[in-house]
């Protein structure tokens, strides 16, 4: 009995890295799988996690059309709002989202970054000023003694 719990958590714990169930695998519209991956702002490169998810199920993923459902899908990502909110948090740029192909990705991220370098600084300097406050009200004590 113990060896079946063991094997049972070992195997949800497995299964909770796969990106696609055995049955999703098996019901794939590849066209639609890259469409989605890419609308949520993955890399073209999930389709390797997914080859290795599916391997398990008997199921080859059909890149041609995942590439393709890819392509539809990347306008619903790659928007200004996206880029902003990218930068905004000191997020890395989505690579998938080409400066050429998606100017308006890239000009969101850039105010997005812009603002997050001047929310950093604004707490740095924020920072110093508690700093230079404590280090007057020690200088008033000693002062004042």
């Amino acid at each position: 009995m113990k060896n079946r719990v063991s094997l049972w958590i070992a195997s949800a714990l497995l299964s909770g890295c796969a990106t696609m169930s055995p049955e999703e695998c098996l019901q794939a519209n590849w066209e639609e799988v890259g469409y989605h991956d890419a609308a949520a702002g993955y890399a073209v490169s999930r389709s390797a996690d997914h080859r290795e998810a599916c391997a398990e199920a008997g199921v080859q993923v059909d890149f041609e059309l995942y590439r393709h459902g890819y392509s539809l899908g990347l306008p619903y990502y790659c928007t200004r709002e996206t880029g902003f909110e990218t930068g905004d948090h000191g997020g890395d740029y989505a690579a998938q989202c080409a400066r050429d192909d998606f100017p308006e990705y890239a000009s969101g991220y850039s105010e997005g970054l812009e603002v997050f370098v001047l929310k950093n600084e604004r707490s740095e300097l924020e920072r110093r000023i508690d700093d230079k406050s404590a280090q007057a009200d020690a200088l008033l004590t000693q002062i004042s003694q």
